[in-house]
């Protein structure tokens, strides 16, 4: 089995395959392992007006709550472990944004927020530019890729070597 996996959603955009091989090796590194790799972490303090709280109302957790935007997240087996064990003792999972980070976090798991995962946003409107200039990063949202890459190369403001992971490391 892999010692690794990711999740991501389907309008996660990754320039290349460099760009994935550098956030990657986080999880590879023995000295020091990482169990949950997201774009970012929330804290709740304890109000509940500041996110979906309200209408979530975690349970079986305490507190404090954390939340992320959760459509990337790499997690080790350790992290896995973690949420079947809440399945199986539940009979339930909590919502995606929620439930990864504050399990982590309350059962002092190692958790990392890479600088590549910036360009994680709720509703940001990427451009051909913010990609070429942030080529290691992940971006969200970047819906229809196809449509948006040939939009990219046909402007010219893309070089094609770019998305061959030549000359762009």
């Amino acid at each position: 089995g892999y010692r690794f996996s990711w999740v991501l959603e389907m309008d996660v955009f990754i320039p290349s395959i460099q760009a994935f091989h550098n956030i990657n090796r986080l999880s590879g590194n023995v000295t020091d392992p990482v169990d949950l790799v997201i774009s970012n972490i929330e804290r709740d303090d304890n109000n509940l007006d500041n996110w979906h709280w309200r209408a979530l109302q975690p349970i079986f957790l305490p507190r404090p709550w954390y939340h992320s935007m959760a459509c990337v997240m790499g997690m080790s087996r350790k992290m896995l472990a973690l949420l079947d064990g809440f399945a199986t003792e539940h009979h339930q999972l909590q919502f995606l944004e929620f439930l990864p980070l504050t399990l982590a976090l309350q059962n002092h798991l190692t958790v990392r927020t890479p600088a590549e995962l910036i360009t994680i946003s709720h509703r940001t409107p990427f451009t051909c530019e913010d990609i070429l200039h942030q080529s290691t990063n992940w971006f969200h949202p970047v819906k229809q890729p196809a449509e948006f890459i040939g939009r990219c190369i046909e402007s010219g403001e893309w070089p094609l070597d770019m998305l061959l992971d030549r000359g762009h490391q």
